[in-house]
């Protein structure tokens, strides 16, 4: 039973063209992240758009909050292997996607 976390972040500034980016670092891990939050998933120019799927990583689940028209978005992908479930997102004032995941109970700190 595994009883690490491994959580990466990272400033997206317009996640598609990084996409492949992400997948090779991704890739690279010998451990991978269970849970990756992104920020400024969009691009500036808020003329551009894409599809949800194009974003998609295979092996996790996506939550985000850019189908509102709004800022730069936010994602937070859980791998699949967690239970998850969306609980509520914005994409005016504060931005935020809120999730919950569950954890099998393991003492983290040993």
């Amino acid at each position: 039973m595994q009883k690490i976390l491994n959580i990466m972040y990272s400033n997206a500034d317009s996640l598609l063209n990084k996409k492949h980016e992400l997948e090779l670092l991704l890739n690279s891990f010998t451990s991978k992240p269970q849970i990756i939050a992104l920020t400024e998933i969009n691009y500036k120019n808020r003329d551009l758009i894409y599809q949800t799927h194009e974003l998609s990583i295979p092996g996790y689940i996506m939550y985000h909050n850019i189908e509102q028209k709004g800022e730069r978005g936010v994602a937070i992908y859980i791998s699949s292997d967690l239970n998850s479930i969306f609980l509520e997102s914005a994409s005016q004032g504060p931005e935020f996607v809120f999730i919950k995941v569950e954890i099998k109970k393991v003492n983290m700190l040993q």
